[in-house]
């Protein structure tokens, strides 16, 4: 205790303590955070890509993206799902919620037509008017899923 005493008022070691103290503490906080990122990649809670296209409703206004890896992303940036190569379309949970066929029909899992998409980006409802559109994308099964996750629900 009289060493610890006689460290404080000297003045001397103190110093040096705080610092290895400091740096310590400073490794310890950036080994937790690099953990916690670390999780948060593995559990999907970042955004997927960079924004590839924007999904717009009949209004213009921003309703959600679909990222590079054809992900389709609510406004807040949350995974709602995407479609493969066939055209089936999976929600968040992996659950099969519709399908896109060869023509851009887009239908749910019952197989009933919701609406149509084109390869434009232009999302359409079962009688024909516009709903909305996928501005930057061309591939008719990321439109479909953009328009069936976001739009046509």
């Amino acid at each position: 205790m009289s060493f610890l005493i006689s460290l404080r008022k000297s003045g001397y070691r103190m110093p040096v303590l705080r610092k290895i103290t400091g740096i310590f503490i400073l490794t310890l906080i950036m080994a937790f955070l690099s953990g916690i990122t670390a999780r948060a990649e593995e559990n999907g809670d970042f955004k997927r890509d960079v924004v590839k296209a924007e999904i717009a409703n009949r209004h213009g206004t921003e309703m959600g993206s679909v990222d590079g890896n054809g992900n389709v992303l609510n406004i807040s940036g949350i995974l709602m799902g995407s479609a493969d190569k066939e055209g089936n379309i999976i929600n968040a949970n992996g659950i099969d919620v519709g399908k896109v066929t060869k023509e851009g029909y887009v239908l749910n899992q019952s197989e009933t037509k919701l609406g149509s998409v084109n390869s434009t980006g232009e999302i359409f409802n079962v009688s024909g008017g516009k709903m909305g559109e996928v501005k930057g994308e061309s591939d008719l099964n990321r439109i479909g899923a953009a328009a069936r996750l976001i739009i046509l629900k």
